[in-house]
C-alpha cells in the first residue's frame, strides 16, 4: 500500500475514535457517576477504536493484495507462459513429483493439469479467481481432472488436508519477510511428513530491480535452514514469454524434515553477557559467507554463517549446519544450539565454545553444555 493511502486510513482511524469519544464522553457527563469513570473509559475506548482501525487497515491490506494479482489477468503476465517450466516437466518425467500434489499459486493450472495428466490427485490455489477460470477451462477443455481452490498460501492450513508434493513456481519470491514466514509455516502445515517441496524463483543473477525477489543461495539456505532438508539448490532458467532467453532462477527441492533434531545449552557466567553476546555476533557477521572456524582447522568441512538476526539482549545465528540462539540475562550467557543430527551438534558446540572463551579468556569465561 502507498504510503499516503496508509496515513490516510490512520488520518480516518484516528477520527473515528475522536468523534466516538466526543459522544461517550457527553453520554457520561449527563451521568451522576460520570466524571469518577470518565478518565477511564475514554482511554479504554480509545484503545478498542484504534485496535478496530488497525485490523481493518490490515484486512484493506490484504483484500487489496488479492485484487492487485486479479488486474494481472485483465493481460497476460508475464509468468503466464502457457505451458510447464522445464524444471518441473523434467522433475515429474523422473517421477520425483508423487502423492497428492498442491500447486500453491497456481495461476491458469498448468503444473496442475501437467500432474493430472500423468494421473496424480492435483489441487491448485490462486487468489485471482480469473486465473481460476482459465484453469478450470483447461482442465475441462482436455478432459482432465483437477481441482481449483480460491485461497490465499498463507493460509494453507485452513484447507484441512496433506499432501505429498507442494510446487511453487514463482511465489515464495513475491512475499516480504513476514510474509514469507508465514508461506513456509503454512507449507509444512499441509506436507505429510517426508513430503517434498519443490519451488523456483528468481536468482540474484537477474538484471533489473523491479518485479520480484532476487534471491542469492545463501539468503535461500537461510530461509530453508531449520525444518527442511535441502535436496538441491541449483541455478535455472525460467521460461518468460517476453524473454526467449528465459529469466535466471533457482531450482529448490525440499523434503520436510520431522525429525526432532539434537539440541544442547550452555548458561554462560558473565557479569558482561551483553557484551559477549554482541562481540560473538559481530564475529559471525564479520565472517559470514565464510567457513566459521575454518582458521582453526584447516581443510576441514566448516558450517558457513548465512545470517546474523539481533534485537537487543537476544541474538539468532542461522548456519549451515543449524542455528544458535542468544540470550543475555542477569550474570548469564544462555547459549543453545539446535542442529539436525548430533554431528553438526557437536560441531557446532566446538565451535561455538572455543570462540566464546577466546573472546573471555581474561575473565576466565568456560563453556559447559548440557543436554
Amino acid at each position: 500500500m502507498p504510503p499516503h493511502a496508509l496515513a490516510g486510513h490512520l488520518r480516518h482511524g484516528l477520527a473515528a475514535a475522536v468523534l466516538v469519544k466526543l459522544a461517550f464522553v457527553a453520554v457520561l457527563l449527563l451521568l451522576p457517576s460520570g466524571l469518577l469513570v470518565l478518565g477511564v473509559a475514554h482511554g479504554v475506548l480509545l484503545i478498542v477504536v484504534v485496535a478496530a482501525a488497525t485490523l481493518a487497515l490490515l484486512a484493506r491490506r490484504r483484500s487489496r493484495g488479492r485484487d492487485h494479482w486479479e488486474a494481472m489477468y485483465s493481460g497476460r503476465p508475464d509468468w503466464d507462459v502457457g505451458h510447464p517450466q522445464p524444471a518441473f516437466r523434467a522433475l515429474a518425467d523422473d517421477g520425483a513429483i508423487r502423492g497428492r500434489v498442491l500447486d500453491a499459486g497456481c495461476g491458469t493450472g498448468e503444473h496442475v493439469l501437467m500432474c493430472a495428466a500423468r494421473g496424480l490427485d492435483a489441487t491448485g490455489v490462486d487468489v485471482a479467481p480469473t486465473a481460476l477460470r482459465t484453469a478450470t477451462e483447461k482442465a475441462a477443455g482436455r478432459g482432465l481432472t483437477a481441482r481449483f481452490l480460491r485461497r490465499d498460501a498463507r493460509e494453507l492450513a485452513g484447507l484441512g488436508e496433506t499432501f505429498g508434493t507442494v510446487l511453487d513456481c514463482g511465489l515464495l519470491h513475491t512475499f516480504d519477510d513476514t510474509g514469507r514466514a508465514a508461506y513456509v509455516a503454512a507449507v509444512r502445515a499441509v506436507l505429510e511428513p517426508g513430503g517434498r517441496w519443490f519451488v523456483l524463483c528468481f536468482s540474484d543473477l537477474q538484471p533489473g530491480e523491479s518485479g520480484p525477489r532476487r534471491y542469492g543461495r545463501d539468503e535461500l539456505a537461510a530461509v530453508f535452514a531449520t525444518g527442511w532438508r535441502v535436496d538441491r539448490l541449483e541455478r535455472t532458467r525460467l521460461d518468460s514469454p517476453r524473454d526467449p532467453g528465459g529469466l535466471h532462477g533457482w531450482l529448490v527441492a525440499l523434503t520436510k524434515d520431522d525429525a526432532p533434531g539434537a539440541t544442547a545449552r550452555a548458561d554462560v557466567a558473565t557479569a558482561t553477557p551483553e557484551r559477549y553476546l554482541r562481540r560473538l555476533c559481530d564475529h559471525a557477521e564479520a565472517i559470514a559467507g565464510r567457513d566459521l572456524g575454518a582458521h582453526h582447522r584447516p581443510g576441514r568441512a566448516h558450517p558457513r554463517v548465512l545470517r546474523v538476526d539481533r534485537d537487543g539482549s537476544e541474538a539468532t545465528l542461522t548456519l549451515t549446519a543449524g542455528r544458535c540462539t542468544l540470550r543475555a540475562g542477569a550474570g548469564t550467557l544462555a547459549v543453545v544450539v539446535e542442529a539436525p543430527a548430533e554431528d553438526e551438534l557437536r560441531q557446532l558446540q566446538d565451535l561455538l565454545a572455543r570462540d566464546l572463551e577466546r573472546f573471555g579468556r581474561r575473565d576466565g569465561l568456560t563453556v559447559e553444555w548440557s543436554r
